[in-house]
């Protein structure tokens, strides 16, 4: 006759919690490690090389978050954004990079052309709907005049083809007469001596 081995509850109590530990033990050595702002940096840029500027600022706005103190990332975030065209979110970005650099050139630059555009935008808006006044349109004018004058309009306006330079004309260059040769003096012609004496040429002569 056989005799079961049943176990006690507590064995198998046990066997349980050896199972989860085992278990938690396999899954911890499966784990991908945690992703770090430097490895999304570094795709954001490999995005931007191939044209995703959208996934590229998605990327670059965990990176963020994970570094907020990061200068570079908020440069970067700026850039992207602004390839996008979307020049408010690139003007945050900027202004944030420049809370944590004030020095940074890149982000001035950023944040002065997206005003730019966004300016020109707002005058065709504005010119569409209701026309300026005298006053604001002459200064209008003269402001997108001397930005054009600095930056070029294919900065201002995206897509926009630089107008080319008229052509200088050469104006010929006075060509200076050649000078007079002098009258030519007459020359004084000698007049003929008589002939002398031979006694004045041969005062013995006469002795002769």
């Amino acid at each position: 006759m056989s005799t079961k081995r049943v176990l006690s509850p507590k064995w198998m109590k046990s066997g349980l919690i050896c199972a989860v530990i085992v278990s938690g033990l396999t899954a911890c050595g499966t784990s991908r490690p945690p992703i770090t702002s430097d490895a999304l940096m570094q795709q954001a840029n490999e995005a931007m090389s191939s044209g995703a500027q959208d996934k590229a600022a998605d990327l670059l706005v965990q990176a963020s978050k994970l570094n907020p103190t990061s200068d570079a990332i908020w440069v970067k975030l700026a850039q992207a954004q602004f390839e996008r065209q979307d020049y408010p979110k690139a003007i945050d970005a900027a202004t944030e990079a420049l809370a944590r650099s004030p020095n940074s050139a890149e982000a001035r630059s950023i944040i002065f052309v997206s005003s730019m555009r966004l300016a020109v935008s707002s005058l065709s808006e504005i010119r569409a709907d209701t026309p300026l006044s005298e006053g604001n349109k002459t200064e209008a004018e003269v402001l997108v005049k001397e930005l054009r004058d600095t930056l070029g309009e294919a900065i201002l306006i995206p897509g926009a083809k630089p107008l080319p330079k008229p052509a200088q004309r050469v104006r010929p260059r006075p060509v200076a007469k050649a000078a007079e040769a002098p009258a030519t003096a007459p020359v004084a012609v000698p007049k003929p001596q008589p002939a002398q004496s031979t006694a004045a040429s041969d005062p013995f002569g006469a002795l002769r």
